[in-house]
């Protein structure tokens, strides 16, 4: 019988492998926490009962120890810090290899004269094998990380990404209101800096002096993450991610299932080369419309156009980087994306945006792909149009460079947009000889567009008419569910059909082709390891792999769910923990 798996790139701590020999050290208060932490040794595991814990000093842990309280919410480490912190109240300085943190919320904590309130250092290894998980950071702050921040990254992914197990990680966590309070530069992140594998967790309301919320210093993965409310009048400075190399190379980013929502300056920007995968990016324009509103008042209508140019929402700055965008959905944002040389943009779903995807210089060579433009407007500042175009694409007054390449998309209000006819050779009519389909008269045909879904309906002009690409075969689209559908790709991050809306399933025939376990929610809680799949189809069999090794995997035993999924849709199941287990990696896997 055919089966698609799916490994969880996630080594789920579950334990350590020296459990029999460990010893338990519970406590109740700072003070007992201080004294645990100067005579745990490696593999120990330090408990924290749930309450709340003043800190007064910053706490060097020198051994591979485990630190686990009851749970976000109810074991608190409280700094007593204020939004501009007059002391320093760090919590945390790592120095040993294997040290793991869980449950705990760190509240009012600083470290405005050095690094950050946990802070990793790579010496004594202390970044090989670290972990935090189901934690959260609230009003945080530190100089170079509101939250958490390592040494600088040359020792970890200085190569390009490396496997998981090769960072320090953050997984399940939530960081609110956190804050650097440097001096502005790079090497700063308003509430992560350094090198980290960052997943399953969510940025609200941080950044202040830092130019991003999570800033990296080596290749890198961040995943189904959310960024939020970024760019307000308290947080200047307003970058969801930046991804630097500071080792002299060219770093390389994936950013994939994450949520970039209200952020002024741009979901991405850095020297990386990206790939940005199955992300949703909306309502970012708050900080660029303000400054170009400020500067139009003013009578400086050229320093505006510099001034969008800038600072407007856009994933990448780097000409150099190449970055490739996929099954993304730009929606409600103003200018969301700025090109700046060969940027790949393909099936991305363009709707209800103002300025759309500007261009900023006369030279650069950017592809656009199997992408749909619908909904959109002209950005404009008291009646005044701020560039050419804006249907879609935007360009200066010069027009559209002629190195822009448009394959295979739609678009509406091509009539007006004469500089974007031109160079895609489309007519009044929307037909092109780079267009395989129409936009017809009557609509796109989503699915339903006044709600939101933006799915291809039946009929539309979008169905099986994009370009297949090499790295389809084995890839989803912003669902979840295989990109391909009978070996054809539909134009925009959804695609329309597929094998499990095609009515009843049969348990024993083959699964669609391309299918694979979309995993849309994960947590490795007290309760047990919980997963989600989204995509789960009716009548299938799924069930779970479990190895300490990645190539043990292949021999383990399948351990089968109670029952078949009983439709399609969502499926939640639980994997109990063992607290004894050593470190395990886990596949998915249907039949």
């Amino acid at each position: 019988m055919k089966t698609s798996r799916l490994i969880l790139r996630t080594a789920l701590a579950a334990g350590i492998s020296t459990a029999a020999m460990a010893a338990d050290f519970p406590v109740s208060d700072f003070a007992g926490l201080a004294a645990a932490v100067a005579d745990a040794g490696d593999g120990d595991t330090i408990t924290l009962a749930a309450g709340t814990y003043d800190v007064t000093a910053k706490l060097t842990v020198e051994k591979g120890v485990k630190i686990a309280g009851a749970g976000k919410g109810q074991t608190i480490l409280d700094g007593g810090a204020t939004a501009s912190p007059a002391r320093s109240t760090a919590v945390f300085y790592v120095k040993a290899a294997g040290v793991k943190i869980s449950g705990l919320t760190f509240q009012n904590a600083s470290d405005v004269a050095d690094n950050a309130p946990v802070y990793v250092s790579s010496s004594n290894g202390g970044m090989s094998g670290f972990e935090i998980s189901d934690c959260e950071f609230v009003n945080c702050h530190g100089k170079r990380a509101g939250a958490l921040a390592t040494s600088d990254g040359a020792s970890v992914g200085s190569g390009g990404i490396e496997e998981r197990a090769a960072y320090p990680i953050i997984t399940g966590c939530g960081f609110t209101a956190c804050g650097s309070h440097g001096d502005n530069t790079v090497s700063q992140g308003g509430a992560v800096c350094g090198s980290f594998w960052v997943e399953n967790s969510t940025f609200d309301s941080c950044t202040r002096q830092a130019w991003s919320v999570v800033m990296l210093h080596s290749s890198s993965v961040v995943s189904n993450c959310v960024f939020s409310n970024m760019g307000l009048a308290a947080l200047p400075t307003s970058t969801g991610i930046i991804c630097m190399s500071q080792s002299g190379g060219r770093a390389h980013l994936l950013v994939e299932d994450c949520v970039f929502a209200g952020i002024g300056e741009g979901p991405l920007v850095g020297e990386a080369c990206s790939v940005i995968d199955r992300c949703v990016v909306s309502n970012c324009y708050g900080t660029a419309k303000a400054k170009y509103d400020a500067l139009v008042a003013g009578g400086d209508a050229i320093d505006a156009i510099n001034a969008v140019n800038g600072i407007s929402t856009r994933p990448w700055v780097n000409p150099q980087s190449s970055p490739e965008c996929r099954n993304t959905l730009f929606i409600g944002n103003k200018l969301p994306i700025q090109l700046f040389g060969s940027d790949t943009y393909v099936n991305c779903t363009f709707v209800d945006n103002a300025g759309g995807v500007f261009c900023k210089a006369d030279s650069m060579t950017p592809l656009l792909e199997n992408c749909v433009f619908w909904g959109n407007a002209e950005w404009t500042c008291d009646g005044a149009r701020i560039t050419q175009g804006g249907y879609g694409i935007a360009f200066h007054y010069s027009g559209l460079p002629a190195g822009v390449q448009i394959a295979n998309c739609v678009f509406q209000h091509v009539s007006e947009n004469p500089g974007l006819m031109a160079v895609a050779n489309v007519d009044a009519t929307g037909v092109s000889s780079n267009l395989s389909c129409r936009a017809d008269a009557e609509g796109i045909k989503f699915a339903d567009y006044a709600n939101g879904d933006f799915r291809p309906d039946d009929g539309s002009v979008l169905n099986a008419h994009g370009v297949v690409l090499e790295w389809m075969y084995d890839a989803t689209d912003l669902a979840g569910h295989a990109r391909l559908y009978n070996g054809k790709v539909d134009i925009g991050c959804y695609q329309g059909e597929f094998g499990a809306s095609d009515g009843p399933v049969d348990p024993a025939g083959p699964l669609p082709e391309g299918y694979k376990p979309s995993i849309s929610g994960f947590d490795n809680g007290s309760g047990g390891i919980k997963i989600t799949i989204d995509n789960a189809l009716a009548g299938r069999l799924y069930g779970y792999r479990k190895s300490t090794t990645l190539e043990g995997l292949k021999d383990a035993q399948v351990v089968p769910m109670d029952s078949p999924a009983a439709s399609a849709g969502e499926l939640l199941f639980t994997i109990a923990r063992d607290p004894n287990e050593p470190t395990c990696f886990y596949q998915i896997v249907v039949e």
